[in-house]
């Protein structure tokens, strides 16, 4: 009998095998705090900071990790995007409309960002509490611009990029119903007239849309940038566009 325990003992040893220890408990944050200093310095201001759990809530109990000496494979370092759902996303479109915490569930899984693949520590970083909603780059549009390089010189230098709108003043990055992201319907003239609601020819287009049932902003204008003051044309050949024939 002992020759088999031996046996059996040796073959534990030298298979791999280790004993399975304990699950890693909760320690609070203030335990956290003792070696993650900089974290500390910025937390009192992080709205991550109502969590109950705290650190803890997002990297998973931290006892093994302390006890370790800090031990890497023993925390989550880098929580993946079903941990932001778990608060953030919501079946509600209710809620996701009247909290701007939360993002609709349908909304975000058809949209095409996360069907190409990104998650929210693409533009988020969840312990940048200086920047706006927690950016990685402060400013929405840098953000956006790291992707979206080619719109960069264009907007800025756009009348709408120099007169301070954001790519989500008209965009809705987590997802929407309408093309292209779009708070509405692309070329709506009712959407554009959120802002541009006082320049004349907008209330003239919408009285001849209304008899052709077609026309829309986008006949005449550019999305994003236009020598010619977001014209398609020359104000001389703007008309002829659709009114070949003088009349």
């Amino acid at each position: 009998m002992k020759k088999i325990l031996t046996i059996l003992a040796l073959f534990w040893l030298y298979s791999g095998y280790t004993v399975l220890a304990e699950p890693a408990t909760l320690i609070g944050s203030e335990q956290c705090f003792m070696c993650h200093d900089t974290q500390k310095e910025a937390w009192g201001a992080n709205p991550h900071r109502a969590i109950k759990e705290e650190c803890e809530a997002c990297h998973g109990p931290g006892s093994a990790h302390q006890d370790s000496g800090g031990e890497k494979k023993l925390i989550k370092r880098n929580p993946g995007e079903e941990v932001c759902d778990r608060c953030h996303l919501t079946n509600s479109t209710i809620e996701a409309a009247s909290n701007p915490r939360k993002l609709s569930r349908k909304l975000w899984e058809n949209s095409v960002h996360q069907q190409m693949g990104f998650s929210c520590l693409n533009c988020h970083d969840p312990h940048k509490i200086k920047n706006y909603r927690l950016l990685k780059i402060n400013g929405i549009k840098w953000n956006c611009y790291v992707c979206h390089a080619d719109k960069k010189k264009t907007f800025e230098a756009s009348l709408h990029g120099q007169n301070g709108v954001r790519c989500n003043d008209c965009h809705l990055p987590h997802g929407s119903e309408n093309n292209h992201l779009l708070k509405g319907s692309e070329g709506d003239k009712y959407f554009c007239q959120k802002c541009h609601n006082e320049q004349p020819h907008h209330f003239i287009a919408s009285k001849v849309s209304t008899q052709i049932n077609k026309l829309t902003c986008l006949d005449c204008h550019m999305r994003h940038y236009s020598a010619k003051k977001f014209l398609k044309f020359k104000k001389e050949d703007l008309c002829r566009n659709c009114h070949a024939e003088p009349y």
